[in-house]
């Protein structure tokens, strides 16, 4: 007992007891120091990721703004001339696909303020917001391009047809400028409107289709009630296939018309919606 008591107040042994408690004490306060640093740092990381997210997206919605407009000036000119000029803004929103999803569900729902659930709900819309609007000005792209053929397409089948009619015209005077004065005359007279149309060389086919198509049909057809003549009767079946070609014509560019309308209209509700998710977590 008496050696255990000695052993007691033996001054080494508190030395020694200190030494491991101080050791002790020091290895938990540093534990305890790289915890909290990990996770300040971490705070750190989460808050700098969800600042750059937010602030990416409202970025790439000023690209889309413009875009908007870009696409309502397009429209406008389209309509009233058909001929316009589309230009696209590169936006850069894809590069928020390369975060990962795990991470923003971390940032925005668990680790975010609020309720989680109300949170996931408005990280789920944002991200389908946003998918939807790369999706959309793709789709743009893609129906202009299409556009752009479809219509190279019909511009080369009228420019056969309508050479073809201008020979079958050029061979009618030819054949009938003595036997049908009186047509042949109206003809020369509808060419000359056409010429005083055209600017820089072009002119709208539509008009060319009412001041000089149409009328020169009748032409045609007052001969092939007088009197059967291969010419006039070629002429007359021409001149329908040139009509059907501008109702085609009109069908498909008000069809593009009212499509990229609906894209703007679509474009307008997504960005609109975007903006208030935004908002909504810039406010927790």
């Amino acid at each position: 007992m008496n050696s255990y008591i000695d052993l007691i107040l033996d001054s080494r042994y508190w030395e020694v007891f200190f030494d491991v408690f101080k050791t002790f004490l020091a290895f938990s306060l540093g534990l305890l120091s790289s915890y909290k640093i990990n996770k300040w740092n971490e705070n750190k990381k989460k808050k700098r990721l969800k600042k750059f997210y937010l602030s990416w997206i409202s970025f790439s919605l000023e690209s889309f703004d413009r875009q908007i407009v870009l696409l309502k000036d397009y429209i406008s000119e389209f309509e009233s001339s058909n001929t316009s000029k589309l230009m696209f803004n590169n936006s850069q929103i894809e590069k928020l696909n390369s975060i990962n999803n795990e991470d923003l569900f971390d940032v925005f729902v668990l680790s975010n303020k609020g309720n989680h659930f109300i949170n996931s709900q408005n990280l789920h819309q944002l991200g389908g917001h946003i998918e939807y609007l790369i999706i959309s000005i793709k789709n743009v792209k893609e129906r202009f391009y299409d556009f752009r053929t479809e219509f190279r397409n019909w511009n080369s089948e009228w420019n056969t047809n309508f050479l073809e009619f201008g020979n079958i015209v050029m061979n009618y005077v030819s054949k009938h400028k003595d036997s049908m004065e009186k047509n042949v005359q109206d003809i020369f007279h509808y060419k000359e409107k056409l010429n005083e149309k055209y600017i820089d060389g072009n002119v709208n086919p539509e008009l060319v289709l009412n001041i000089f198509v149409t009328p020169t049909r009748g032409a045609f057809a007052h001969h092939v009630r007088l009197t059967n003549d291969d010419i006039a009767l070629k002429g007359i079946i021409i001149s329908e296939k040139l009509n059907t070609l501008i109702l085609q014509r009109n069908s498909f560019f008000l069809s593009y018309s009212d499509i990229m309308k609906h894209y703007v209209e679509q474009l307008e509700y997504t960005i609109l919606k975007i903006r208030e998710k935004v908002d909504y977590f810039k406010g927790q």
